[in-house]
Formats: C-alpha cells, sequence, structure tokens
C-alpha cells in the first residue's frame, strides 16, 4: 500500500527524528556501542504527531507495558472493523495489532509501534510508512521501522529485532475525542 497524504506526513515526521545526531548510539574508546536511543526516538516521534503524555520519560519496558495495559481496553484493531463491543476508543488509545494492520495504520498517518521486552532493556520502534518486507527469518511480509538502536535508519523490523515485535496502534481521533478513521491531517 503506497501511503496517504497522512502517512507522507508521517513518513516526515520520522525522518526527522531519525536525522536527529543526539540518537546517534553512544561508543566508547574501543567503539563499542554503550547506550541507545530507540526509547527517545518513540517519544520524540509520538510528541510530533500530537501525542504527549503517557511516553515521556520511560525505558523501551516500560513503552511495551503501558502499550500492553492500554491495548486490553480494546479489541485488536481491524481496519474500519464495525464490529467494536464498546462504545469506541477514547483518545490516544493504543490497540494491538498484526503487522500487516501495523503498517495499514501508518500508511494511513497512525502512529504504531513495535515494541519487544527484554533484559536489561526491549527495544521499540515507530512503524514507517510504506510497503511492508518479506523476512526471511520470520517467513512472512513485515513492516519497516524507524529504528533507533544499534543502527539507526528505515529497516525491516526483521533488522531491527532479533524476535519478532508485537504492534500497537494508536487510534486517530479529532478534536471531539471522536474516532475518526484518519490518521494525521
Amino acid at each position: 500500500m503506497i501511503p496517504n497524504g497522512a502517512g507522507l506526513k508521517l513518513r516526515e515526521i520520522l525522518d526527522a527524528v531519525l536525522a536527529d545526531k543526539n540518537l546517534e548510539p553512544h561508543k566508547n574508546d574501543d567503539g563499542e556501542i554503550t547506550k541507545t536511543f530507540c526509547n527517545s526516538a518513540v517519544q520524540i516521534a509520538a510528541e510530533n504527531v500530537g501525542y504527549h503524555d503517557k511516553l515521556n520519560k520511560k525505558m523501551a519496558n516500560q513503552i511495551m507495558a503501558l502499550l500492553e495495559a492500554e491495548a486490553k481496553k480494546h479489541k485488536a484493531w481491524v481496519a474500519w472493523s464495525k464490529d467494536r463491543d464498546d462504545n469506541g476508543p477514547e483518545r490516544g488509545d493504543w490497540c494491538e495489532v498484526d503487522g500487516q494492520n501495523a503498517n495499514l495504520a501508518a500508511n494511513l498517518g497512525l502512529f504504531s509501534i513495535a515494541a519487544v521486552y527484554a533484559k536489561p532493556h526491549g527495544h521499540v520502534a515507530s512503524v514507517y510508512p510504506g510497503a511492508m518486507l518479506w523476512s526471511t527469518k520470520w517467513g512472512k511480509e513485515c513492516p519497516v521501522v524507524a529504528n533507533v538502536g544499534q543502527r539507526n535508519g528505515v529497516m525491516g523490523a526483521n533488522w531491527a529485532f532479533k524476535d519478532e515485535p508485537r504492534y500497537f496502534a494508536c487510534l486517530a481521533l479529532n478534536e471531539d475525542g471522536k474516532w475518526t478513521g484518519r490518521g494525521l491531517s
């Protein structure tokens, strides 16, 4: 799927995050990476799409825990689904989706996150609007992500994550807090 206007706007936001030199990995004198900033990148992207509060000052595992807790409030989002059994999502609600729907959401301009738990730190990345890529490692198509970590850039989720991540989409709402089914405008 080709991103719509809102998806292209999300892509511009994520490209600006990836260009931020402050998010480059820190290395010691031997060239070994000592610190990465995946959580900061997701937080900056979230702020730039208008989702502010809950992700700030959290590490990747804490972001994953927040996404899981928020997703439990709603059934998995399926594009344009009419069989929600509640009153619909509230402003900033997250729903767990599969990789295909995370990609669809990003292409529509809906901010989506790929995330995994790990010790001592997990990993998070923003889903990048565009076509899915085939992953030989996972034996299926996977979304592309704006990855900040050991290697920064746009890449298949299979290159950014050792194990397949879980995906979460933040549903779009208008100023009145009503679900619109649209992403950034």
